[in-house]
């Protein structure tokens, strides 16, 4: 009798503990749920489905990449499939480097390598153009094994920038980068390990809105919890929603748990299966670690380099790829590389300061410089750099093939103050903040840190302006306060906060004033046991190529001005020198990873 009572006893403890474990369990999927409602609804953009009619089934392409874009001259679309039998075709894949994202339809790189043979005698070579802006090596894979065999290419050239981890492990990788701002509708296939091979799995949906609903559903298909490497939407919901600063990185249902090993092994096999169906494969890039992948794959008609890439004006285009400059610099490695060249010597330009005399003696009236028609930064000639906006998305300065500007840059503003490190090299390499009131010559610039609702203030120093007539102040503000807000990374406090500020604490409060005007704010944090200062996100203006202008620095003379042109009228322009050019020679090794490999073209032709 004992022992049923226990029985009995033990049997309601248990229904208890169950049903309290299905109840609670029951309450935090409903909250989840909730909170899964909202993170779609508010939380993630609103599906763009007018490109494309929800009823229209996508193409075979568009279903695997979706992105597709053919605005280049030198894009394969232009070329007939069936080459001359005299010619020889490479085509160049990869991502927004090869495509030539923010240059115009003429100024990619394989439009200023198609140029370079013919100039130098090569007239039978075609250099097609197969890069996409965003894509991952399965993509350019993928649109390799579907259109570019077929066009009967003698050799496919990779890069500059053509391998991607984060953007190969997710059939959605806008979302591995931003989270809220990602582009719900961007789905393309991958690779997937399989035993000592690899299989492609394609996104679920043959429509824009069924690949949306599949892939943002509450409980996901069993192919998105596994082969996805973004967490799934109900682990990422209320993180989201609860802590907005807080991240997921990982999916912890992922079928691989070494996924640097996983991705690395699936490049490898996907490019032998390039090597094997091409007469010659070259692999250049701007980074190490990808070049030594071609080495890895043992292949005799593999070769790899390093190239050199500026990151100083006028190389780079508004968001770091290149611009016309920078893509004829890369062309010219390209064709060296090609033509079995030991190495490349490339003729760049660097800027440096100039007297403040000169920038001074130029007479100018005092004017916002929203009231200018054009501001450009000009070499010989050229208006070659302009001011772009951080807040801005780099299609509103680079749009269509002719890459024209939507956005004014000064449309609301009356002054610039430039922060800069007076060790800089020069005037071009500094950020500008936008103010919407005049400066003054020797405003004031104080730092104040708040601690509780304690304040104490410390004075920096004063503005400079670089011309009496120019709404453009300076601001020397030192090395490290300079880095820390110009290249959005945390400094190390002993650097800065510990020189006359007295004891800085975690969470105390930062900003930076210009004659008691708020230009800037931060805050202290701590990480890894030492102090940083992190500034909120500021918007502020850069200087950088314009995708439309290009100016061949081999014909330039060894030195010459900068200027900053400012156009009142539509044929009136005033120059002010801004920075000195240096034209100076430097030379990049073309290793080729593989002592056997025998080259396309001979150094002439």
């Amino acid at each position: 009798m004992t022992n049923r009572l226990k029985l009995k006893t033990h049997s309601k403890k248990l229904f208890y503990w169950l049903r309290y474990v299905f109840c609670m369990a029951t309450i935090l999927l409903t909250i989840d749920y909730a909170l899964f409602l909202h993170y779609k609804t508010k939380l993630l953009p609103a599906p763009l489905t007018q490109e494309l009619p929800n009823d229209q089934k996508l193409t075979d392409l568009q279903r695997m990449l979706w992105r597709l874009n053919f605005d280049k001259k030198s894009s394969y679309v232009n070329f007939d499939m069936k080459k001359s039998p005299d010619s020889i075709r490479i085509g160049c894949f990869g991502d927004s480097f090869t495509r030539g994202d923010e240059v115009n339809e003429r100024y990619d790189y394989p439009s200023f390598l198609q140029g370079l043979f013919q100039k130098n005698g090569y007239e039978n070579v075609e250099i097609l153009n197969f890069g996409m802006g965003w894509y991952g090596f399965h993509q350019a894979f993928i649109l390799w094994e579907n259109v570019g065999r077929q066009y009967e290419l003698d050799a496919v050239l990779l890069g500059p920038q053509a391998f991607h981890k984060r953007r190969d492990l997710s059939f959605n990788h806008s979302f591995s980068y931003s989270p809220v701002q990602g582009d719900v509708h961007y789905f393309h296939s991958r690779y997937i390990l399989k035993g000592n091979t690899v299989e492609r799995i394609d996104p679920i949906g043959e429509t824009i809105t069924e690949r949306i609903d599949n892939y943002w559903k509450f409980i996901p298909h069993l192919q998105y919890l596994r082969y996805d490497s973004n967490p799934p939407a109900f682990l990422t919901a209320p993180a989201a929603c609860l802590l907005p600063n807080r991240k997921l990185k990982a999916n912890p249902f992922y079928y691989k748990k070494d996924r640097d090993r996983e991705v690395n092994t699936i490049y490898r096999i996907l490019l032998s299966r390039i090597a094997d169906q091409t007469p010659r494969v070259f692999l250049t890039d701007y980074r190490e670690q990808e070049v030594q992948l071609a080495g890895s794959i043992e292949k005799d008609n593999v070769a790899a380099t390093l190239f050199y890439q500026p990151v100083h004006f006028p190389y780079l285009a508004f968001t770091a790829h290149n611009g016309p400059c920078g893509n004829a610099l890369l062309a010219q490695q390209m064709f060296d590389f090609l033509t079995q060249k030991e190495e490349s010597v490339l003729s760049l330009i660097e800027t440096e300061d100039i007297e403040r005399e000169a920038i001074e003696q130029v007479r100018l009236k005092k004017t916002d410089l929203s009231e200018y028609k054009d501001i450009a930064v000009e070499i010989n000639g050229v208006k070659l750099g302009r001011f772009y906006d951080s807040y801005a998305i780099w299609e509103m300065y680079c749009k269509g093939s002719s890459c024209e500007r939507e956005k004014n840059t000064f449309e609301d503003t009356v002054s610039l103050i430039m922060l800069k490190n007076a060790g800089d090299e020069s005037l071009l390499e500094a950020v500008f903040m936008p103010v919407d009131f005049e400066i003054r010559e020797d405003a004031s610039v104080t730092i104040q840190v708040t601690h509780h609702s304690r304040v104490r203030e410390y004075a920096l120093g004063k503005v400079s302006l670089l011309n009496p007539g120019l709404n453009i102040g300076v601001i020397d503000l030192g090395k490290t306060l300079a880095d820390c807000i110009r290249k959005n990374i945390h400094i190390e406090g002993s650097d800065f906060l510990w020189k006359g500020l007295g004891n800085i604490q975690k969470n105390d409060a930062v900003a930076i004033f210009v004659d008691q005007v708020l230009i800037l704010s931060g805050k202290v944090g701590k990480q890894d046991e030492k102090f940083v200062l992190n500034f909120f996100h500021q918007r502020y203006f850069t200087i950088r190529a314009d995708g439309r202008e290009f100016l061949d620095i081999e014909q330039l003379d060894p030195t010459g001005i900068v200027y900053l042109a400012l156009s009142i009228k539509e044929d009136e322009t005033i120059r002010i020198p801004l920075a000195r050019w240096l034209k100076i020679r430097k030379t990049v090794p073309l290793t080729r990873g593989q002592p056997q490999f025998k080259g396309l073209f001979k150094a002439d032709p």
